[in-house]
Protein backbone atom coordinates (compact mmCIF):
# COMPACT_ATOMS: atom_id res chain seq x y z
CA UNK A 1 0.00 0.00 0.00
CA UNK A 2 1.71 3.13 -1.14
CA UNK A 3 0.43 5.89 1.04
CA UNK A 4 1.46 9.84 0.27
CA UNK A 5 1.53 11.56 3.69
CA UNK A 6 1.62 15.02 4.31
CA UNK A 7 3.84 15.88 6.63
CA UNK A 8 3.41 19.66 6.77
CA UNK A 9 2.75 19.52 10.50
CA UNK A 10 6.38 18.78 11.08
CA UNK A 11 7.70 21.99 10.13
CA UNK A 12 6.12 23.86 12.79
CA UNK A 13 8.27 22.14 15.24
CA UNK A 14 7.29 20.83 18.83
CA UNK A 15 4.05 20.67 19.00
CA UNK A 16 1.91 18.01 19.52
CA UNK A 17 0.79 17.31 15.81
CA UNK A 18 3.94 17.66 14.59
CA UNK A 19 5.31 14.73 17.44
CA UNK A 20 2.06 12.66 15.70
CA UNK A 21 3.43 13.04 12.00
CA UNK A 22 6.69 12.05 12.67
CA UNK A 23 5.70 9.14 15.05
CA UNK A 24 3.26 7.86 12.22
CA UNK A 25 5.71 8.53 9.50
CA UNK A 26 7.67 5.82 11.29
CA UNK A 27 5.79 3.45 12.92
CA UNK A 28 3.63 2.69 9.17
CA UNK A 29 6.40 0.97 7.45
CA UNK A 30 5.87 -1.53 10.38
CA UNK A 31 2.31 -2.53 8.78
CA UNK A 32 3.78 -3.01 5.24
CA UNK A 33 3.41 0.55 4.52
CA UNK A 34 4.80 2.50 2.04
CA UNK A 35 4.95 5.87 3.45
CA UNK A 36 5.84 8.77 0.27
CA UNK A 37 5.87 11.66 2.55
CA UNK A 38 5.73 15.46 0.92
CA UNK A 39 5.46 18.69 3.21
CA UNK A 40 4.57 22.49 2.31
CA UNK A 41 6.41 25.65 3.97
CA UNK A 42 8.74 27.28 5.37
CA UNK A 43 9.03 26.07 8.83
CA UNK A 44 12.53 24.93 10.31
CA UNK A 45 10.86 21.64 12.03
CA UNK A 46 12.54 18.16 11.20
CA UNK A 47 11.16 16.80 8.72
CA UNK A 48 11.96 12.93 7.65
CA UNK A 49 14.66 12.09 5.43
CA UNK A 50 13.09 11.77 1.59
CA UNK A 51 10.31 14.26 2.11
CA UNK A 52 9.69 16.28 -0.96
CA UNK A 53 8.97 19.56 0.00
CA UNK A 54 7.76 22.69 -1.84
CA UNK A 55 9.31 26.09 0.28
CA UNK A 56 6.32 28.53 -0.85
CA UNK A 57 4.30 30.02 1.72
CA UNK A 58 1.23 27.14 2.82
CA UNK A 59 -1.27 30.33 2.71
CA UNK A 60 -0.02 30.83 -0.74
CA UNK A 61 -0.27 27.38 -1.76
CA UNK A 62 -3.62 26.75 0.18
CA UNK A 63 -4.93 30.17 -2.15
CA UNK A 64 -3.76 28.08 -5.24
CA UNK A 65 -5.78 25.35 -4.11
CA UNK A 66 -9.01 26.95 -4.12
CA UNK A 67 -8.45 27.77 -7.65
CA UNK A 68 -7.44 24.35 -8.77
CA UNK A 69 -4.29 25.12 -9.17
CA UNK A 70 -1.10 22.46 -8.33
CA UNK A 71 0.79 21.19 -6.83
CA UNK A 72 -1.36 18.02 -6.01
CA UNK A 73 -0.74 15.44 -3.92
CA UNK A 74 0.33 13.11 -6.62
CA UNK A 75 2.65 15.92 -7.86
CA UNK A 76 4.34 15.56 -4.65
CA UNK A 77 4.17 11.43 -3.84
CA UNK A 78 4.61 9.19 -6.69
CA UNK A 79 1.64 6.97 -7.92
CA UNK A 80 0.22 6.64 -4.03
CA UNK A 81 -3.04 4.52 -3.92
CA UNK A 82 -4.16 6.90 -0.88
CA UNK A 83 -2.76 10.37 0.67
CA UNK A 84 -3.39 10.83 4.72
CA UNK A 85 -3.70 14.61 5.27
CA UNK A 86 -2.44 15.52 9.49
CA UNK A 87 -4.91 17.92 10.85
CA UNK A 88 -4.52 20.57 7.88
CA UNK A 89 -6.80 21.42 5.59
CA UNK A 90 -6.19 18.58 3.04
CA UNK A 91 -4.73 18.70 -0.90
CA UNK A 92 -6.74 18.14 -3.54
CA UNK A 93 -6.10 15.04 -5.05
CA UNK A 94 -7.73 12.51 -7.45
CA UNK A 95 -6.69 9.77 -5.36
CA UNK A 96 -8.61 8.66 -2.18
CA UNK A 97 -8.75 11.06 0.60
CA UNK A 98 -8.21 10.50 4.65
CA UNK A 99 -8.03 13.19 7.12
CA UNK A 100 -6.70 13.20 11.08
CA UNK A 101 -8.75 15.69 12.94
CA UNK A 102 -6.51 16.33 16.45
CA UNK A 103 -10.27 18.71 17.76
CA UNK A 104 -12.62 21.24 16.50
CA UNK A 105 -11.29 23.47 19.45
CA UNK A 106 -11.33 27.00 17.83
CA UNK A 107 -14.88 26.00 15.90
CA UNK A 108 -16.14 24.86 19.31
CA UNK A 109 -14.17 27.89 21.86
CA UNK A 110 -13.41 30.61 19.10
CA UNK A 111 -13.03 32.99 22.44
CA UNK A 112 -9.99 30.86 23.12
CA UNK A 113 -8.11 31.15 19.72
CA UNK A 114 -6.81 33.76 17.75
CA UNK A 115 -8.89 34.43 14.46
CA UNK A 116 -6.44 33.45 12.05
CA UNK A 117 -6.52 29.72 13.99
CA UNK A 118 -10.72 30.08 13.55
CA UNK A 119 -10.75 30.63 9.96
CA UNK A 120 -8.39 27.76 9.13
CA UNK A 121 -10.14 25.49 11.33
CA UNK A 122 -13.46 26.22 9.04
CA UNK A 123 -11.29 25.65 6.51
CA UNK A 124 -10.33 22.58 7.49
CA UNK A 125 -13.95 21.42 8.59
CA UNK A 126 -15.22 22.45 4.57
CA UNK A 127 -12.05 20.53 3.18
CA UNK A 128 -13.76 17.76 4.88
CA UNK A 129 -16.68 17.45 2.75
CA UNK A 130 -14.18 15.55 0.25
CA UNK A 131 -12.57 13.38 2.39
CA UNK A 132 -13.23 9.66 2.42
CA UNK A 133 -12.67 9.01 5.97
CA UNK A 134 -12.11 11.49 8.65
CA UNK A 135 -9.83 9.72 11.87
CA UNK A 136 -10.50 11.78 15.12
CA UNK A 137 -8.54 11.30 17.78
CA UNK A 138 -10.84 10.45 20.42
CA UNK A 139 -14.63 9.80 20.37
CA UNK A 140 -14.57 13.71 22.20
CA UNK A 141 -13.69 15.02 18.96
CA UNK A 142 -15.83 12.87 17.15
CA UNK A 143 -18.41 14.05 18.70
CA UNK A 144 -17.70 17.38 17.88
CA UNK A 145 -17.58 16.43 14.16
CA UNK A 146 -20.73 15.31 14.60
CA UNK A 147 -21.76 18.96 16.04
CA UNK A 148 -20.60 20.12 13.19
CA UNK A 149 -22.21 18.00 10.43
CA UNK A 150 -19.41 15.61 9.56
CA UNK A 151 -20.38 11.54 10.83
CA UNK A 152 -21.33 8.58 9.55
CA UNK A 153 -19.64 5.68 8.89
CA UNK A 154 -16.56 7.76 7.33
CA UNK A 155 -15.83 8.62 10.85
CA UNK A 156 -13.11 6.58 12.06
CA UNK A 157 -12.05 7.03 15.88
CA UNK A 158 -8.00 6.33 16.27
CA UNK A 159 -6.77 7.05 19.53
CA UNK A 160 -3.56 8.76 19.67
CA UNK A 161 -0.89 7.07 21.84
CA UNK A 162 2.52 8.34 23.95
CA UNK A 163 5.74 7.35 22.41
CA UNK A 164 8.24 5.49 24.60
CA UNK A 165 9.36 7.08 27.90
CA UNK A 166 12.71 8.87 27.08
CA UNK A 167 15.30 8.62 29.52
CA UNK A 168 15.39 11.52 32.86
CA UNK A 169 18.06 13.79 31.79
CA UNK A 170 17.82 16.35 34.70
CA UNK A 171 17.49 16.62 38.60
CA UNK A 172 14.04 17.65 40.13
CA UNK A 173 13.50 21.45 39.55
CA UNK A 174 12.75 22.08 43.60
CA UNK A 175 14.15 20.30 46.57
CA UNK A 176 10.55 20.86 47.74
CA UNK A 177 7.17 18.76 46.39
CA UNK A 178 6.31 20.10 43.04
CA UNK A 179 2.94 19.50 41.12
CA UNK A 180 3.21 19.61 37.36
CA UNK A 181 1.33 20.90 34.42
CA UNK A 182 2.10 20.56 31.00
CA UNK A 183 0.69 22.48 27.81
CA UNK A 184 1.30 25.76 25.95
CA UNK A 185 0.66 28.75 28.07
CA UNK A 186 -2.63 29.52 26.09
CA UNK A 187 -5.89 30.64 26.98
CA UNK A 188 -7.67 27.46 26.24
CA UNK A 189 -5.20 25.83 29.04
CA UNK A 190 -7.04 27.97 31.54
CA UNK A 191 -3.80 28.27 33.56
CA UNK A 192 -5.71 31.06 35.58
CA UNK A 193 -7.75 29.24 37.27
CA UNK A 194 -4.57 26.77 38.02
CA UNK A 195 -2.76 29.78 39.43
CA UNK A 196 -5.76 30.68 41.68
CA UNK A 197 -6.66 28.10 43.14
CA UNK A 198 -2.71 27.53 43.50
CA UNK A 199 -2.35 30.69 45.24
CA UNK A 200 -4.85 29.64 48.27
CA UNK A 201 -2.54 27.54 49.75
CA UNK A 202 -3.82 24.66 48.97
CA UNK A 203 -1.67 23.20 47.91
CA UNK A 204 0.69 23.31 51.42
CA UNK A 205 4.50 23.37 50.86
CA UNK A 206 4.11 22.45 46.85
CA UNK A 207 5.54 24.37 43.97
CA UNK A 208 4.10 24.42 40.93
CA UNK A 209 5.98 23.62 37.35
CA UNK A 210 4.52 24.87 34.28
CA UNK A 211 6.23 23.29 31.42
CA UNK A 212 5.59 24.63 27.60
CA UNK A 213 5.74 27.22 25.23
CA UNK A 214 3.95 30.73 24.75
CA UNK A 215 0.85 30.65 23.26
CA UNK A 216 -2.27 33.06 22.64
CA UNK A 217 -2.85 35.32 25.31
CA UNK A 218 -0.03 33.66 27.44
CA UNK A 219 1.01 36.97 28.41
CA UNK A 220 -2.20 36.93 30.56
CA UNK A 221 -1.46 34.14 32.26
CA UNK A 222 2.13 35.98 33.22
CA UNK A 223 0.42 38.90 34.48
CA UNK A 224 -1.45 37.37 37.11
CA UNK A 225 1.37 34.88 38.12
CA UNK A 226 2.95 38.28 39.31
CA UNK A 227 -0.31 40.37 40.65
CA UNK A 228 -0.93 37.08 42.77
CA UNK A 229 2.89 37.51 44.26
CA UNK A 230 3.64 33.54 43.53
CA UNK A 231 6.86 34.44 43.27
CA UNK A 232 9.38 31.44 42.83
CA UNK A 233 6.58 28.93 44.32
CA UNK A 234 5.52 28.66 40.33
CA UNK A 235 7.89 28.24 37.59
CA UNK A 236 7.47 28.81 33.88
CA UNK A 237 9.95 26.52 32.14
CA UNK A 238 9.42 27.30 28.67
CA UNK A 239 10.01 24.21 25.93
CA UNK A 240 11.96 21.68 27.42
CA UNK A 241 13.78 17.91 26.42
CA UNK A 242 12.00 15.09 26.06
CA UNK A 243 14.69 14.09 29.03
CA UNK A 244 13.98 16.95 30.81
CA UNK A 245 10.19 16.10 30.73
CA UNK A 246 10.56 12.69 31.68
CA UNK A 247 12.42 13.71 34.77
CA UNK A 248 10.03 16.33 35.68
CA UNK A 249 6.71 13.75 35.35
CA UNK A 250 8.95 11.39 37.26
CA UNK A 251 9.88 13.65 39.89
CA UNK A 252 6.08 15.43 40.19
CA UNK A 253 3.52 14.94 43.04
CA UNK A 254 0.71 15.07 40.43
CA UNK A 255 0.32 16.52 36.91
CA UNK A 256 -3.06 19.05 37.07
CA UNK A 257 -4.58 19.51 33.78
CA UNK A 258 -7.18 22.50 33.70
CA UNK A 259 -7.90 22.63 29.61
CA UNK A 260 -10.78 24.13 28.87
CA UNK A 261 -10.84 22.67 25.26
CA UNK A 262 -9.34 19.49 23.82
CA UNK A 263 -9.43 17.07 21.37
CA UNK A 264 -7.25 14.35 23.35
CA UNK A 265 -4.96 15.33 25.82
CA UNK A 266 -1.46 14.03 25.41
CA UNK A 267 -0.35 15.02 28.94
CA UNK A 268 -3.36 12.92 29.95
CA UNK A 269 -1.55 9.69 28.41
CA UNK A 270 2.07 10.42 29.55
CA UNK A 271 1.68 11.51 33.18
CA UNK A 272 -0.36 7.58 33.35
CA UNK A 273 2.80 6.01 31.71
CA UNK A 274 4.79 7.70 33.61
CA UNK A 275 2.67 6.18 36.85
CA UNK A 276 1.83 9.96 37.85
CA UNK A 277 -1.43 10.81 39.40
CA UNK A 278 -4.13 13.30 37.67
CA UNK A 279 -5.90 16.62 38.42
CA UNK A 280 -7.99 17.14 35.38
CA UNK A 281 -11.24 19.68 34.41
CA UNK A 282 -13.95 17.71 33.55
CA UNK A 283 -14.71 17.80 30.24
CA UNK A 284 -15.25 15.36 27.71
CA UNK A 285 -11.58 14.58 26.28
CA UNK A 286 -10.22 13.82 30.08
CA UNK A 287 -13.24 11.87 31.04
CA UNK A 288 -12.70 9.79 28.02
CA UNK A 289 -8.80 9.63 27.98
CA UNK A 290 -8.10 9.63 31.45
CA UNK A 291 -11.58 8.27 33.27
CA UNK A 292 -10.78 7.06 36.84
CA UNK A 293 -7.75 7.84 36.69
CA UNK A 294 -8.01 11.66 37.01
CA UNK A 295 -9.65 13.51 40.31
CA UNK A 296 -12.28 15.78 38.36
CA UNK A 297 -13.21 19.48 38.63
CA UNK A 298 -16.00 21.70 37.10
CA UNK A 299 -13.44 23.08 34.36
CA UNK A 300 -13.09 26.91 35.28
CA UNK A 301 -14.18 26.66 38.74
CA UNK A 302 -10.68 27.62 41.37
CA UNK A 303 -12.43 26.78 44.19
CA UNK A 304 -12.90 23.23 43.33
CA UNK A 305 -9.62 23.08 42.17
CA UNK A 306 -8.50 24.71 45.19
CA UNK A 307 -10.23 21.39 46.77
CA UNK A 308 -8.80 19.06 44.44
CA UNK A 309 -5.62 20.08 44.89
CA UNK A 310 -5.25 19.79 48.72
CA UNK A 311 -6.43 16.46 48.20
CA UNK A 312 -3.78 15.15 45.99
CA UNK A 313 -1.49 16.49 47.96
CA UNK A 314 -2.53 14.65 51.25
CA UNK A 315 -4.20 11.88 50.32
CA UNK A 316 -1.65 9.23 49.98
CA UNK A 317 -4.37 6.45 49.18
CA UNK A 318 -5.69 8.81 46.74
CA UNK A 319 -2.87 8.80 44.99
CA UNK A 320 -2.24 5.45 44.71
CA UNK A 321 -5.47 4.58 43.65
CA UNK A 322 -5.48 6.68 40.71
CA UNK A 323 -1.74 5.77 39.98
CA UNK A 324 -2.89 2.15 39.57
CA UNK A 325 -5.72 3.28 37.70
CA UNK A 326 -3.73 5.31 35.50
CA UNK A 327 -0.87 1.98 35.03
CA UNK A 328 -3.93 0.18 33.40
CA UNK A 329 -5.31 3.15 31.64
CA UNK A 330 -1.81 3.63 29.53
CA UNK A 331 -1.80 0.00 28.09
CA UNK A 332 -4.72 1.08 26.19
CA UNK A 333 -2.67 3.93 24.08
CA UNK A 334 -0.28 2.38 22.42
CA UNK A 335 1.45 3.40 18.81
CA UNK A 336 0.57 -0.65 17.86
CA UNK A 337 -2.99 0.11 18.40
CA UNK A 338 -2.68 3.66 16.82
CA UNK A 339 -1.17 2.52 13.40
CA UNK A 340 -3.38 -0.60 13.33
CA UNK A 341 -6.58 1.08 13.75
CA UNK A 342 -4.85 3.94 11.25
CA UNK A 343 -4.14 1.20 8.53
CA UNK A 344 -7.66 -0.34 8.98
CA UNK A 345 -9.30 2.76 8.09
CA UNK A 346 -6.87 2.63 4.98
CA UNK A 347 -8.37 -0.98 3.81
CA UNK A 348 -11.68 0.27 4.48
CA UNK A 349 -11.52 3.22 2.03
CA UNK A 350 -9.66 0.84 -0.50
CA UNK A 351 -11.99 -1.65 -0.12
CA UNK A 352 -9.68 -4.21 0.98
CA UNK A 353 -10.54 -4.89 4.41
Amino acid sequence: MRVALDVTPALAGVTGVARYTLALTQALPSQQVDVRPFAIGRGRGSIPLGTRRVRLPLRLVQMGWRLGLPPWAEHLAAAPDLVHSCDLVPPPTRRPLVATVHDLAALERPDLHPARAVVQARARLEALGRVAAVFPNSQATASALARHGIGGERVIVVPLAAGPRPTSSASKPSTLPYLLAVGEVAARKDYPTLLRAFATGAAGQHRLVIVGPTGFRGEEVYDLAARLDLGDRVRFTGHVSDGTLASLYAGATALCFPSLAEGFGMPLVEAMQAELPIVASDIDATREVAADAALLFPAGDAAALAEALQRITTEADLRDRLTTVGRSRASLFTWERTVAATVAGYQKVLGCE
